[in-house]
């Protein structure tokens, strides 16, 4: 049971992971100052990250 909901909120962890990326291209006022130019570089290396980590359970 505790593997589906790691599972589970990984899984949604990525698909807001991605949102915030889509969003980061298309509202880019929304997103502090210090990223700038590159919000999706980091949101695009944390979305790698939970992909890793949904692999793993």
């Amino acid at each position: 049971m505790k593997k589906q909901r790691s599972r589970l909120l990984l899984a949604a962890a990525i698909t807001a992971t991605i949102a915030l990326g889509l969003a980061s291209r298309k509202y880019p006022a929304l997103f502090p100052t210090i990223f700038e130019k590159y919000p999706g570089d980091a949101l695009w290396a944390q979305m790698v990250y939970w992909l890793v980590a949904f692999g793993h359970f």
